[in-house]
């Protein structure tokens, strides 16, 4: 689908004030891709809702491939390229990129890693703050021995996110990466949305290596809070690196893409006449979206999302939102969850599942 061109402005108002978007590129898909709510963070009142992502509203999962296909298509590699994905809100989309661009380009190979907010023993190689966020601190860990040479020799960098606003937190990343990785040739920035400013495009080439940005859509937008909305974190919200269990072996890491989900036969035959939801815990989106690609494609009624550490208000794009405590006493949340559907729900380890008490889950467990 080819994008219009034309400039159109957008007035979108909600609980904590008015959204101005002026969308250069894509305006004709923004219904179809996004809708808005109010951030409980102080530091930042409004959030850019998907609707492709998996994350605040079920998808199915077909759909989250066609827009991963959609975007590696636009990605015009010439080598070996390293994807490397945002937590917590770009893992999915930056591992469905990089499983797409690997099936798309099998001339190439395509390695994916990405930030976490989980503490792990490996050997830390680099730290970034999102100043924004309620999650200020990201770690990239040094990839894997087997997989570091390989990913050492890439000579395209892919930095997924769902979004770029200012683009500091992606362009502190590509600079550490590239002092990480002289082979460097070509950056990539992919995003479902790219909010940069002229301005702040520009400083980007200011890299001194050959620059693409790749999305659907493209815009500028100014935020105008209600003078009467105020709104502070939760008491307990998740804003520190977790040590609870998790998986080292799906993208914390590094991992070689495609990755194949080996799953019993006929284990989906008992679920032939139900409509399901497959809940992804967190960070950990890339494996339950597999299993619920592949229940799709059995004919299964199937759609995917996952849980979420960011607080986000009910109200406009959020229409009912469940909070379940996790370690440490600390909160997460599911936004806009289907409860007419049997749940299948895939987390890193049995400890990591708060929410399947409080929702009264069925935890459906994939051979490892």
């Amino acid at each position: 689908m080819v994008a219009s061109k034309e400039n159109k402005s957008y007035t979108r108002s909600i609980q904590s004030g008015v959204l101005q978007l002026t969308l250069s590129d894509g305006h004709d898909r923004m219904d179809e891709l996004m809708d808005f709510a109010s951030r409980e963070n102080p530091k930042r009142h409004f959030s850019f809702v998907s609707k492709v992502l998996g994350k605040h509203i079920p998808v199915q999962p077909l759909l989250m491939r066609e827009i991963y296909d959609e975007l590696s298509d636009l990605c015009a590699l010439n080598g070996d390229a390293y994807v490397v994905a945002m937590s917590e809100m770009g893992v999915g989309l930056g591992a469905g990129v990089a499983d797409s661009l690997s099936k798309i380009h099998p001339e190439y190979d395509i390695y994916f890693q990405h930030t976490t907010r989980s503490q792990l023993p490996n050997k830390t190689w680099l730290n970034l703050d999102e100043v924004h966020s309620h999650a200020v601190d990201h770690i990239l860990y040094e990839p894997v021995a087997y997989l570091r040479q390989n990913i050492m020799a890439s000579t395209t960098l892919v930095i997924v996110d769902d979004e770029i606003t200012t683009g500091r937190t992606v362009f502190l990343l590509a600079t550490r990466i590239m002092q990480k990785i002289p082979r460097i040739q070509k950056i990539m920035f992919v995003s479902l949305v790219n909010w940069l400013s002229d301005e702040n495009t520009q400083k980007f080439h200011a890299l001194g290596i050959q620059i693409e940005f790749v999305q659907l859509i493209k815009g500028e937008f100014t935020f105008k809070k209600h003078d009467d909305f105020h709104t502070a974190l939760p008491s307990k919200v998740d804003s520190s690196i977790s040590t609870s269990i998790c998986r080292q072996d799906l993208g914390r890491l590094g991992l070689k893409m495609p990755y194949h989900l080996d799953l019993p036969t006929g284990y989906a035959d008992n679920l032939k006449q139900d409509r399901v939801v497959v809940v992804g815990h967190g960070e950990h989106l890339y494996l339950p979206f597999l299993l619920a690609e592949d229940l799709q494609k059995k004919g299964i009624d199937v759609v995917f999302q996952s849980t979420t550490r960011s607080p986000v208000l009910a109200g406009d794009a959020i229409k009912n939102r469940i909070c379940f405590e996790v370690d440490d006493d600390k909160e997460h949340y599911i936004y806009n969850f289907p409860t007419d559907r049997k749940v299948l729900a895939m987390s890193e380890g049995d400890d990591s599942l708060g929410f399947h008490h409080h929702l009264q889950l069925c935890p459906f467990k994939v051979p490892l």
